[in-house]
């Protein structure tokens, strides 16, 4: 009794790791996708964007923390990268991991950009901003002038 419980553990964890690596990609599954991707298999392609879009736009607009159109400029270059460098892919690790990798240095130089050009358009609107306000407080200190000549002539 005891050998066949044994035995039959061992056949679930054959059939377990069989069905982990054709459910998620993994092993020889992930890896002959990618090889097919790499060799421009249109259906390969389909089945990778079937596969990883939605779950990839999800991590991408986190990492954005954007509008979805923000989102969507990162998912196209991210994908337009993994396209193009999906034949150095060698199956190490699960091809989502892979591709969050370069969906997260995509979201990353997203960021950067957008940091920078709000401190350039800070830098370029900074001048305007301060001339307005000492304009205004010249403005404002002329109208108290003449708020506090007519007070004295009124009180003379």
């Amino acid at each position: 009794m005891l050998f066949a419980l044994v035995q039959r553990g061992q056949e679930l964890r054959k059939v377990a790791h069989r069905l982990v690596k054709q459910d998620f990609g993994l092993g020889v599954g992930r890896l002959a996708l990618a090889q097919r991707v790499a060799a421009g298999e249109q259906a390969a392609i389909v089945e990778l964007w079937d596969r990883y879009y939605q779950r990839l736009y999800r991590f991408a607009y986190y990492e954005v923390r954007g509008s979805n159109g923000d989102v969507e400029d990162v998912m196209q270059v991210a994908l337009v990268a993994a396209l193009r460098s999906i034949g150095n892919y060698r199956g190490e690790s699960p091809l989502y991991s892979w591709l969050c990798g370069i969906v997260w240095h995509k979201a990353a130089d997203f960021r950067a950009t957008e940091y920078r050009q709000t401190r350039i358009e800070e830098a370029m609107t900074r001048p305007v901003r301060e001339e307005r306000t000492r304009r205004q407080r010249l403005e404002d200190a002329a109208l108290l002038e003449i708020d506090r000549q007519r007070v004295y002539e009124v009180l003379e």
